[in-house]
């Protein structure tokens, strides 16, 4: 069963342009059609962007930072047109949130995101 971690209300808007997850390079610090990004700040700042699922966020950086991923997540922009499920532990465990196509919102203040993968939520 999936669990908020979102804080307040979020944020479902259309963002302009779809495209497939294919045409999206992931990890490159830029949120295209087709990625989840996960922002150091509200929607803004530096992205951790994806394209495809990674299970452990520990590894990563923030692109063109020295800021580890994990542990510095404050809020998430779905910009697929697939759902993403965001886990609280590695390896896709832990808690749960479920990212519909096209949406956004901020944590929940103490939640952390440390792996992601599309999927059925």
């Amino acid at each position: 069963m999936a669990t908020s971690l979102v804080a307040g209300s979020v944020v479902v808007g259309a963002l302009a342009g779809t495209a497939p997850a294919s045409a999206a390079t992931g990890k490159n610090g830029v949120l295209e059609p087709g990625e989840i990004g996960f922002y150091r700040g509200f929607l803004a700042g530096p992205v951790f962007d994806l394209s495809t699922g990674d299970p452990d966020f520990s590894d990563d950086h923030f692109p063109g930072t020295a800021i580890p991923v994990a542990g510095n997540i404050d809020s998430v922009r779905n910009r697929d047109t697939r759902h993403w499920v965001a886990f609280t532990g590695r390896n896709f465990t832990g808690s749960q949130l479920c990212l519909a196509p096209r949406t956004a919102g901020t944590l929940a203040p103490g939640r952390d995101i440390s792996s992601a993968i599309p999927g059925i939520c």
